[in-house]
């Protein structure tokens, strides 16, 4: 009551300020208001009128969470990309729904009434035969009829059942089906598996296996149960499905979901843009008419919105800067606040200037009634245009005193003179290398603890932890003591590591409270500090945090989405789970899975996110009816998982850019680690340099000249150009083009402070400055770098297309070779050396042929297929083994043969450095190894089967061999490094939970079972593994451990990557909620909480970081696209459209247009198959058909099959006589054109 009040009162407030409907700013006008409406609406229906069970209109009520939405600013561009995936899902859903609708009409034909066939005890037992008074004769019908066989079929005792099952066997009839044992016969019987919802009895069961098999949630038990009971051949229905629903449609909607997001980003952007813009036009204006007025102007308003347009466009000077895009900034965003005295006389030399500046103006003015006006309207705009300055600001100016007196510590010369020796130390490279070396051996220590562990051990890692926690404190000290904390907490990485160094004091406080261990872990994200010094790190933190404001507002949406489907799964189903509890559990306790309170309720939904729902909804359906929990349970999985799930990949995608790649190393500017390995590097060559000078002044000999060790370079740092001073940068730039290295002396600084507002304003200035100069034009790269510089040469690509191929080999050896061995120089002029180039000239045009290509590609094809028939039946076919031992020989002289014709066409030198030839190196040398040891009779070793596996390699020879296969596989290789790096990044996001999970679940996974049930005691039985100890003389009790755990980091990665993938996480989800402490017996959900350490894992450990690798794949398939496509990264947008559309234009053969015939019966023929009107109709005719389909049910009764039948009589004959009038209009034209084909393909099996 209390808050349909508040709502009331809010809602009211609305309506009476804006009014109710009519105009544009009213309350219905904004849709936000709509839900609002609805809500209190619902509230007051429910309340006031009886409506019996209203507690499904109770759960709008939680729609009001929604509300968050508007409250939130980052929150609408998430929602309206949501709404906006949901608006462009349209045609994706419905081609969805209509693959999945054929797919599921091809399901019900083929398997309608299946997965009902069980195996039924037969014959009849006699005991059962005498309850029944009955007789069975030889031809088993029977003789009186008081035997009811459907009674018996059902009964479960005269069904197979497999050991832990709860479903009977399924059988086939087929000769490739599941059998049944001896003493049972095939019989169609009772309900279909899983509660009855499993089955293709009618379309919605086909449709709903279908989407199921689509999700691929559980799909491999639906399709064991086809194929036992249809046969083995039906594993093509499944693969294709899987390959066009999951892997292509699914991902069709992450498409559609990536581009809305892109768009909805874009238009956000823009609008934050013409807001931006707006604010500095009106504060421009406000300048403008401060000065006209300061100047004593007598002119006209119509002048001075003339002048104050022209100003828009002149450049200020004093007042204004413009920015790269072009848009005017007023100096207002003050990057380094002033000391006291600086604001104090600056305020008063403003203060000066208005009072000459006024005092100036009013000289001129002879009317004192003008003077006031003018002074009034002054006076207007100097607060209009401070008000504007203060919005600005990023805090009221009161803080900023509070900062100059508190947080500058300036007492005393000898502090000043303290801090500088400080600040030399702490700044220095070797302490930074010193600290980088501490974050890496604290890390290993939290990584070697395990369990069981001894005492010294734990002795040394918690000493080991003190001495850390003291260094990384101390560092945190000197540095606030060198820096100040006004300037150290502007640094981004310095506030992350005083909030972990912080949380290591108290965690060290809290050393001995219970459960608290945990916060240990939280030092490790101090590794996250080597991404100073590791430039892919640091690219995908700097992506992560480029999408982290998305990605709060993203998690924000998910966990607003879930909390509304967990009220109404509660709301709607809660009751039902605790009434109806025995029909889905045999002890009548709620399982752990149930929708009873609203933490098990969250816990289903989010499970749903994660794509397993089918389990779940049997439970439902089974307890609380099946319409209810079919539109829930899909509307989570719909909205949720196809939706949300996908934008947190669109958003990653969005942030992985080229720009961002190629700004990973941030324009090759050292940090303070290369520069410490710099120095040590130059010490190690400085002390080689000095031994071998000796060791030869000692043997007599004069050093080589430039030996003599390191100039002055140690004692300056190179950095690159694009980092001096813009003073450096203007004067140096002549220097720069023709030297581009310079030398200059190391800033006492810290060279890795993230001061970003101070970088945006440098980054404008370099702009601005590059502009006027002209000379540096790329604003991400330097032409001044630290590699050495080269003048831009055109892209490989546009040279391979110039240069036509040459028609003669290359040579053979490499210059080296040629250098060392001068007799491999043959003269080619004359005698045996041009006999040898005119083998080679052959040789070479023999490989290059289509026809030898061709040849070794179908050669290649059937070896591959070949090695199909090796299977465990072999040693059984002689005839067969001895035919493919034969044809592996071939297969291998072949692939010699064409190894030493292309080493003789192209050279040694060419075919070695291309590695598809070593690839087809090493293939043939494994065949020509196994064919050896057969020969020699060592087939049978172990090492020769292990090589001779590597056969299987031959298919990837055809890869070679298409164009767009290389790419593909190009893109792969490719981008393993970056997915190397990424696992690198994944592997330390994991570490961190690794850790957290030995700290909380450590030896506590151990339990004692019943060896002969397998099945847990009850903790009143066995309380901890003492008591289990005891019970072992009876010899049924065992003190065991699940067999994933946390006991070390290694086998937690295992426990993570099986929750990330969801593949078997269940158990150890429930192993964790159901543990106590070390040595204690588990018990039922008593840790009920730790749900939430994998929920918070699986959002951030597999929703966002295994799409990383997604993105790094996509980003890396893209760039190999624009290599290849060099062209496009030259065009403008409307040029790429103009091109990609000429091009589709060249890839379409011109289809010629089918002669009408001059027959004059055919041409009437022809004219109606070509109207308009004759399609539609057959369109409407396929979609009659497609309903009659549907309609068909396994149990359905004979009238209807008969009414069902004549009806597909006659569709078979309209579409019979549409293809019989194509085929005389169209004549031999009939089958160039595929569809046709198609419908005569139909129409032949239908009547057959």
């Amino acid at each position: 009551y209390v808050f349909t009040g508040i709502y009331t009162f809010e809602a009211t407030t609305k309506v009476v300020s804006r009014g109710f409907c009519i105009g544009s700013f009213t309350f219905l006008r904004d849709p936000w208001n709509w839900l609002d409406f609805m809500v209190i609406s619902m509230a007051y229906i429910t309340e006031f009128v009886d409506l019996g069970n209203v507690s499904a209109l109770r759960t709008f009520r939680v729609l009001r969470a929604l509300k968050t939405i508007t409250v939130i600013p980052g929150l609408k561009t998430i929602v309206g990309a949501l709404i906006q995936s949901v608006k462009k899902m349209v045609d994706v859903m419905i081609l969805t729904n209509f693959a999945l609708a054929v797919f599921a009409l091809i399901g019900l034909q083929l398997f309608m009434g299946n997965l009902r066939q069980k195996c039924i005890r037969w014959p009849i037992p006699n005991s059962t035969m005498d309850d029944f008074n009955s007789t069975l004769t030889y031809n088993t019908t029977f003789l009186n009829d008081t035997f009811d066989f459907r009674a018996y079929t059902e009964n479960e005792d005269n069904q197979y059942f497999l050991e832990g099952s709860l479903d009977a066997l399924l059988c086939g009839n087929s000769s490739d089906a599941g059998k049944c044992p001896e003493g049972y016969t095939c019989m169609k019987a009772g309900r279909n598996p899983n509660y009855g919802y499993t089955s293709y009895d009618n379309f919605g069961w086909a449709f709903l296996a279908l989407f199921r098999l689509m999700t691929q949630d559980y799909w491999e038990n639906l399709f064991q149960l086809t194929l036992r009971a249809a046969g083995k051949t039906y594993m093509l229905f499944f693969v294709v499905v899987i390959f066009l629903g999951s892997f292509y449609l699914i991902n069709l909607i992450l498409a559609v979901v990536a581009m809305a997001y892109d768009e909805q980003n874009q238009a956000t952007i823009a609008e934050a843009r013409e807001k931006e813009e707006e604010f500095q036009r009106m504060l421009e204006q406000l300048n403008n008419q401060e000065q006209q007025l300061q100047n004593g102007s007598k002119a006209s308003l119509a002048s001075q919105t003339t002048v104050s347009r022209e100003s828009e466009m002149a450049d200020d000077g004093d007042d204004v800067i413009k920015d790269r895009n072009g848009r005017i900034i007023p100096r207002l965003v003050i990057h380094r606040v002033p000391t006291m005295k600086e604001s104090a006389s600056d305020d008063e030399k403003k203060a000066d200037k208005k009072s000459i500046g006024s005092k100036h103006s009013m000289m001129h003015l002879e009317h004192p009634g003008i003077s006031q006006r003018t002074a009034s309207a002054l006076s207007v705009l100097s607060v209009t245009r401070e008000e504007l300055e203060d919005a600005q600001r990023p805090c009221p100016p009161g803080w900023y005193k509070f900062a100059d007196i508190f947080l500058k510590w300036d007492c005393c010369e000898p502090w000043i003179v303290f801090k500088k020796w400080v600040h030399f130390v702490v700044m220095d490279p070797f302490v930074d290398l010193g600290i980088t070396i501490c974050i890496v051996l604290n890390t290993l220590f939290m990584a070697m603890e395990h369990y069981p562990m001894s005492p010294e051990f734990e002795h040394v890692l918690s000493v080991g932890n003190l001495v850390f926690t003291g260094i990384f404190t101390a560092e945190m000290v000197f540095k606030l003591i060198a820096l100040d904390p006004y300037y150290y907490f502007q640094v981004g990485w310095n506030i992350f590591d005083s909030i972990i160094v912080t949380l290591s004091l108290v965690e060290l406080g809290l050393a001995n409270v219970q459960g608290l261990s945990v916060l240990r872990s939280f030092r490790l994200l101090r590794v996250f500090k080597l991404a100073k010094s590791w430039p892919t790190l640091n690219m995908l933190i700097k992506i992560i945090g480029n999408s982290v404001g998305a990605l709060g507002n993203l998690t924000l949406v998910l966990a607003i989405i879930v909390f509304i489907f967990a009220v109404v799964g509660m709301q709607l189903f809660g009751k039902s789970y605790k009434d109806c509890v025995c029909k889905i559990a045999e002890d009548c306790e709620l399982p752990r899975w149930h929708m009873n309170d609203f933490f098990h309720s969250f816990l289903i939904v989010f499970r749903i996110l994660c794509g397993e729902w089918i389990e779940t909804m049997w439970d439902c359906m089974e307890v609380a009816g099946g319409a209810m929990c079919l539109v829930v349970f899909l509307m989570v999985m719909v909205i949720g998982n196809l939706v949300v799930l996908n934008l947190f990949l669109a958003l990653l995608l969005s942030s992985f850019s080229g720009d961002n790649l190629s700004a990973g190393d941030e324009d090759g500017e050292m940090n303070n680690l290369q520069i410490a390995i710099g120095r040590i590097t130059r010490a190690v060559d400085w002390i080689k340099a000095f031994i071998v000078g000796a060791v030869q002044q000692i043997l007599g000999r004069k050093p080589p000249e430039g030996d003599a060790g390191c100039d002055d370079t140690d004692k300056k740092e190179s950095f690159s150009l694009n980092h001096l001073d813009k003073d450096q940068l203007a004067d140096g730039l002549a220097n720069c083009l023709e030297t581009l290295r310079l030398n200059v002396p190391m800033a006492e600084a810290e060279s890795d402070v993230d001061d970003e507002e101070s970088e945006d304003l440098s980054d404008e200035e370099d702009a601005n400055k590059k502009k006027g100069q002209g000379v540096l034009n790329d604003g991400d790269s330097s032409v001044c770098s630290t590699v050495d510089y080269r003048p831009p040469e055109p892209p490989p690509e546009e040279e391979e297309e110039v240069e036509p191929e040459p028609d003669d080999p290359e040579a053979c050896f490499t210059e080296n070779c040629v250098r060392r061995c001068p007799c491999l120089n043959v003269d080619i002029t004359q005698g045996k050396g041009k006999n040898w180039w005119n083998l080679r000239r052959t040789c070479y045009t023999i490989v290059e042929h289509d026809y030898f290509e061709t040849f070794i590609i179908f050669m290649i094809l059937l070896s591959s297929g070949a090695l199909a028939f090796e299977d465990i039946y072999i040693e059984r076919r002689r005839t067969i083994k001895i035919i493919l031992e034969y044809a592996d020989k071939v297969f291998t002289y072949i692939f010699v043969i064409e190894m030493l014709l292309k080493w003789v066409a192209y050279g040694f030198k060419t075919y070695f450095t291309n590695a598809w030839c070593w690839l087809d190196f090493l293939i043939v040398d494994v065949s020509l190894i196994s064919l050896t040891a057969n020969l020699l009779g060592y087939s049978e070793l172990g090492p020769i089967k292990s090589l001779r596996t590597l056969r299987a390699l031959r298919p990837l020879r055809a890869l070679s061999r298409f164009e767009g296969m290389r790419v593909v596989v190009n893109a792969l290789l490719g981008a393993i490094p970056s997915i190397m790096n990424v696992l690198l990044v994944c592997l330390i996001f994991w570490l961190i939970f690794s850790i957290m999970g030995v700290n909380l679940f450590a030896g506590k996974f151990y339990r004692c079972i019943n060896t002969t049930t397998e099945e847990l005691f009850p903790i009143d039985q066995v309380n901890n593994k003492s008591d289990c100890i005891a019970l072992m003389h009876t010899n049924e009790s065992r003190w065991v451990n699940v067999k994933v755990n946390y006991d070390n980091v290694g086998l937690g990665y295992l426990s993570l990557l099986q929750v990330a993938t969801f593949k078997g996480w269940m158990d150890i989800m429930y192993a964790a909620v159901d543990s106590r402490e070390v040595e204690d017996q588990p018990s039922y959900e008593i840790n009920l909480y730790m749900y939430l350490y994998f929920v918070i894992f699986i959002i951030f450990g597999s929703f966002f970081t295994l799409n990383l690798f997604i993105g790094v794949i996509i980003d890396n398939f893209n760039q190999q696209k624009q290599k290849i496509r060099g062209e496009d990264l030259f065009m403008t947008e409307e040029q790429k459209k103009y091109y990609n559309a000429m091009k589709k234009l060249g890839s379409k053969k011109p289809v010629k247009p089918v002669p009408r015939p001059t027959n004059i019966i055919q041409g009437v023929v022809f004219d109606f198959i070509s109207q308009q009107f004759f399609d539609i109709f057959i369109m409407v005719l396929i979609c009659l058909n497609m309903v009659t389909m549907m309609i068909e049910t396994d149990d359905q009764s004979a009238e209807k099959e008969n009414v069902l039948y004549q009806i597909n009589l006659v569709f078979i004959v309209v579409f019979t006589g549409e293809c019989i009038l194509k085929m005389v209009a169209l004549r031999q034209y009939f089958f160039t054109m595929g569809w046709n084909v198609f419908d005569f393909i139909v129409v032949i099996l239908s009547i057959a």
